[in-house]
């Protein structure tokens, strides 16, 4: 059975279910009166206690928001400070932004040896990296144009003024290499039937999108502290990355999960289209440009174009549902032609995971049951 997590616990002690799999967290906050037979050796992570840094509270009884009200009280009281409790199911690091709470309490993904979390703007993340490193590999970014429409501030401190703050801190470590995640949206004016290419002159006076505008900002920073003696740099513009992943969707995996969960799917135009990636695809492209010397720009696309259209056909067949799709904007079909020419050619890449494969890691991420089809 595929079950809320939190749920696993009672089916067990109350003997629906022989046995479960659940993080620790869920366990030690559900009280429930289970053994635990078995750790498993993946999602490391701890419970931590955090605020903003600088804050102070003014309250003789501290306000903690966090979704573990149990494990976080007998934290408190074990060490005789007095809290309340604010419970909340999700977006807990807003709490004390917003003035909710004085600290938060919440689970860290930093648990397995070797891994931690940082920020790429903190004059610390120095100390992160290992020295003489072979690769410092950059994905952190605000990373959907959508997180950065009439946010420019936020968006380039992200995403430039991060990355420059991470370029000193490879080259104080000695980095053997520098490579940078970029994307597409650097490019400008498509045209039908002509694919982008690395060398294409990109206007900067046409660009009207804040995050591709950090993007390629970035790009224009790394060359020149390259050319100023910094370590080899590649650059990646990636397509339109989806995979299996809680938020942060992209057009694949809202498209699915409107098919597996809506009866009516919108959308401007089943024409538009794109090389959407599946997200293990970035990995092996990634992976694949560890070594590289020089200065090198490369596009890191999916096999061919996808039209809205397939994706929506493909999401139908893979989870037998047939909502209703109502196109707003048929006649305007915006299509993103990328050549992924050179990464075949420098890298011996090239992708790997059909549309139906990477939707159905989608299906089985979000626990969607699906049928077995053929591309």
């Amino acid at each position: 059975m595929l079950l809320q997590p939190s749920d696993v616990p009672t089916y067990v002690e109350y003997g629906a279910a022989d046995a479960g799999i659940a993080g620790l967290d869920v366990l030690l906050e559900s009280r429930a009166d289970l053994i635990q037979p078995l750790t498993l050796n993946f999602g490391y992570c701890k419970i931590a206690v955090a605020a903003p840094k600088g804050a102070a509270a003014d309250r003789a009884s501290l306000r903690v928001a966090t979704k573990y009200p149990h494990i976080t009280l007998e934290h408190f009281n074990a060490r005789g400070i007095p809290v309340e409790i604010i419970p909340l199911a999700g977006s807990i690091e807003l709490a004390p932004l917003l003035g909710l709470a004085d600290l938060i309490v919440d689970l860290v993904e930093t648990g397995q040896e070797g891994c931690s979390v940082g920020d790429v703007r903190s004059p610390e993340i120095a100390e992160r990296i290992p020295t003489n490193v072979d690769a410092v590999v950059h994905l952190a970014a605000l990373s959907r144009d959508t997180d950065c429409r009439g946010k420019a501030y936020s968006c380039f401190d992200a995403n430039v003024m991060g990355t420059l703050n991470l370029i000193e801190a490879a080259q104080r470590k000695g980095a053997r290499q520098f490579i940078f995640a970029s994307s597409e949206w650097v490019y400008d004016a498509f045209e039908e039937g002509v694919a982008k290419r690395e060398d294409d002159v990109i206007d900067i006076a046409r660009i009207t999108s804040e995050y591709a505008l950090s993007k390629l900002v970035s790009e224009a920073n790394l060359r020149q502290k390259y050319q100023q003696g910094f370590c080899p740099v590649t650059i990646l513009r990636f397509g339109i990355v989806y995979g299996p992943r809680k938020d942060n969707w992209a057009a694949g995996e809202s498209l699915f999960n409107s098919v597996s969960t809506q009866n009516e799917v919108t959308v401007g135009s089943l024409r538009t289209a794109r090389r959407f990636i599946h997200v293990s695809d970035i990995a092996s492209g990634v992976i694949a440009a560890i070594g590289l010397s020089g200065f090198e720009i490369i596009n890191i696309q999916g096999e061919r174009l996808v039209t809205l259209g397939e994706v929506i056909e493909t999401s139908k067949r893979l989870v037998q549902r047939n909502p209703k799709v109502v196109e707003r904007s048929p006649g305007a079909a915006n299509l993103r032609m990328v050549s992924g020419d050179k990464a075949q050619q420098l890298l011996q890449w090239h992708p790997e995971m059909a549309l139906a494969a990477g939707l159905k890691s989608v299906a089985d991420f979000l626990g969607i049951k699906t049928a077995e089809i053929v591309n």
